[in-house]
């Protein structure tokens, strides 16, 4: 029981994620966050 439970919650959680990839995309948001996301990159590897 608790198997499948789990592995049902992961199918929700990855579809969740998916949905939430997708609409991103579509709104032409995902390129503000790689960029987001490089500059924070590359400011963790400049104080190491």
């Amino acid at each position: 029981m608790s198997s499948s439970s789990s592995s049902s919650s992961l199918l929700y959680m990855i579809a969740l994620l998916l949905v939430l990839i997708h609409s991103s995309i579509q709104s032409g948001f995902r390129n503000g966050v790689s960029t987001s996301l490089l500059k924070q990159i590359s400011g963790v590897q400049g104080k190491q």
